[in-house]
């Protein structure tokens, strides 16, 4: 983040990106490549997971660019505060979504536990509770799948 600052110290490159990202694309470029690092290491230390916070930060630049039009900001400092409030509504809503999904799969094997205590020892059916917990363990990514088959 440091190396971002002391490369626009200046600001008014910066805020020249800024004004042009709206209908350049290689201005927006520029400012992707000067804030990658820094979104991606907030969503590193906010989601402690890489690859949610890669996935996060692909979202986060994907919804600057396809809103970077409307952007009604003209310096750097409201371009930076911009990107993080989505940076941080972004982080936010993947936590909410991968919380849900812990407790559906929960609550889904606190039911199939009582049904199994129900049912004869001897059956074939699977062991519900234990199947859940290891689905939980995978990468949401991979639970999903598993899940649709």
């Amino acid at each position: 983040m440091v190396d971002a600052m002391a490369k626009t110290s200046s600001g008014t490159n910066e805020d020249e990106l800024v004004l042009r990202a709206g209908r350049d694309g290689e201005a927006l470029g520029q400012l992707y490549d000067l804030y990658y690092q820094s979104v991606f290491r907030f969503c590193l230390y906010r989601l402690f997971s890489r690859e949610a916070a890669e996935d996060v930060t692909s979202i986060v630049f994907l919804t600057v660019a396809g809103n970077i039009a409307d952007f009604p900001g003209r310096t750097g400092e409201d371009f930076r505060n911009w990107l993080y409030t989505i940076a941080v509504r972004q982080a936010n809503s993947y936590l909410r979504k991968t919380s849900r999904r812990k407790r559906l799969f929960n609550k889904a094997a606190r039911m199939m536990q009582s049904n199994d205590a129900e049912r004869d020892e001897s059956s074939t059916v699977p062991d519900w509770p234990m199947l859940y917990s290891a689905i939980l363990k995978l990468k949401p990514k991979h639970q999903t799948i598993v899940i649709l088959r």
